[in-house]
């Protein structure tokens, strides 16, 4: 079923689990399962920690994928992005909005990152 471009993928039989492992001496959690195809094994101190964690991937399929499917430059952009709306008071979506009113439409937008868009909308 594609959404927003991304096919999830989510078979029976793949379930994300939740391990007990040693990590250079220390007692780590590891949520092991495949979001979107690709296997991710990420780690956490506690089992609660993890198995919030497998909660929240499996409600959000979604945005699990569209997030491990960027770039690590589009990562930074977007946290730079949400930083500075944050502090200005306003929402990333919000930002998109206004930049693409202000520029008239779709024809008219330049290509640039989120963080030149909501920083354009910045209190001069």
């Amino acid at each position: 079923m594609p959404l927003g471009g991304y096919e999830i993928s989510i078979r029976l039989g793949e379930e994300m689990k939740v391990h007990k492992r040693m990590h250079n001496g220390e007692e780590r959690w590891i949520v092991d399962g495949r979001v979107n195809g690709k296997r991710q094994r990420p780690q956490f101190d506690s089992k609660k920690q993890a198995e919030a964690y497998m909660k929240s991937i499996e409600k959000e399929p979604v945005v699990s994928a569209w997030w491990s499917d960027s770039t690590p430059a589009e990562r930074v952009d977007l946290h730079a992005a949400y930083n500075i709306a944050k502090e200005e008071g306003f929402s990333l979506v919000a930002a998109a909005q206004n930049q693409a009113k202000n520029e008239a439409g779709v024809s008219y937008l330049k290509r640039m990152t989120l963080q030149d868009a909501v920083g354009s909308m910045g209190r001069d």
